[in-house]
């Protein structure tokens, strides 16, 4: 049985592998260490905070959470590649964003999170050109049953 959170997590991995990209969860603080690979979106959740506006009276009360998620997508730019990186980019990280908000309630992440929105596309491009980034960053809230994290409400 998988938490409320990991079925979130796994319905967008899911979403952007279907969409024919590698995508992995990556926790964030191994991302100093971490080497991408070539069109890859790294998913990390960054920060959780209690929403106390949709928890549900009940026995047991339901807890609600707002989870920031970065999905961020990846290219490296091979020395003879004389292709114009910041285009790439661009039609990458908007292919990413129609795999995961292209299908029908696609806020609610496959029936596991009450609202997803799309908050901002931070770009990052390396001195050298050999490398550069859209970070994609979510807000999604999700709840639980206060003492079951793995039964959603």
């Amino acid at each position: 049985m998988k938490s409320v959170f990991s079925n979130v997590l796994n319905e967008l991995l899911q979403r952007i592998q279907n969409g024919g990209y590698i995508a992995e969860v990556v926790s964030p603080s191994l991302l100093d260490d971490y080497s991408p690979k070539d069109q890859q979106v790294i998913v990390s959740a960054t920060n959780f905070t209690e929403n106390p506006e949709l928890g549900c009276q009940g026995n047991p009360p339901a807890v609600a959470f707002d989870a920031s998620v970065n999905l961020t997508c990846i290219l490296r730019q091979g020395k003879n590649d004389a292709s114009n990186i910041e285009e790439r980019l661009s039609d990458f990280s908007s292919s990413v964003v129609q795999a995961v908000c292209g299908v029908d309630h696609w806020w609610t992440m496959g029936g596991n999170a009450i609202d997803t929105k799309v908050l901002a596309i931070d770009k990052e491009v390396e001195s050298d050109g050999s490398t550069a980034s859209h970070t994609i960053s979510l807000n999604i809230i999700y709840r639980h049953s206060e003492n079951n994290p793995f039964i959603r409400r």
